[in-house]
């Protein structure tokens, strides 16, 4: 599978809504001179389970699980800027992202880093669009399969 093709399948897993709002953002992003690749969006039940064994959640469900949430990589001459080298670029797509109503969890109003679950984990590839909901459990409520409504309970 292309990169073009795996990028088609993960954004066909995200919400219609979400992923319309974030082509916008996309298309406002390139236009500013930032690329990104998408790594992640939607995630199963296990798979989860996997990120919050693992650390790299800190949540049981997820806003990935109800296709609002996605991960990408900013790429700088077409390579993936995995090591945040390139701050700059991070903070401007982070302000374009919260623009769009994108929720980011990288950076600070203040442009310092944003450590999650318990000031361990930093996660500046994550976007999560919430509209309209304020909660991960109003979502849940709302939009949960019946698996994520127990899970919450």
């Amino acid at each position: 599978m292309s990169l073009l093709e795996k990028e088609q399948q993960l954004l066909s897993l995200l919400l219609p809504e979400v992923r319309a709002q974030y082509m916008r953002l996309r298309a406002e992003m390139r236009t500013a001179g930032i690329y990104t690749r998408l790594t992640e969006t939607y995630r199963d039940l296990k798979k989860q389970a996997e990120h919050l064994k693992a650390g790299r959640s800190t949540l049981a469900v997820s806003w990935h699980q109800l296709r609002r949430a996605l991960h990408e990589v900013i790429l700088v001459d077409g390579v993936p800027d995995m090591k945040i080298k390139h701050r700059d670029l991070w903070l401007k797509r982070a302000r374009m992202a919260e623009a769009h109503g994108f929720r980011q969890i990288g950076f600070k109003p203040d442009g310092s880093n944003w450590y999650i679950g318990k000031g361990k984990s930093w996660d500046p590839y994550h976007l999560e669009y919430r509209a309209p909901y304020d909660t991960l459990a109003e979502a849940v409520a709302a939009e949960g399969s019946l698996a994520l409504r127990e899970l919450m309970a």
